[in-house]
């Protein structure tokens, strides 16, 4: 495992898809307990982890 940067917040229990180059965390709870519906990207560019 190497670090590449922070998530905007902390989450666990969701679902993760690749799909090409990206992986996809959807939804899952935040930190107090509480669901949240959010989708998140990740995309290593030029050796730079993406986030959208």
């Amino acid at each position: 495992w190497q670090y590449m940067g922070k998530m905007k917040q902390p989450l666990g229990y969701g679902v993760s898809v690749s799909y090409g180059d990206e992986v996809f965390l959807i939804g899952g709870e935040n930190a107090k307990g509480k669901p949240v519906s959010s989708v998140t990207s990740f995309t290593m560019r030029d050796g730079n982890l993406l986030i959208k």
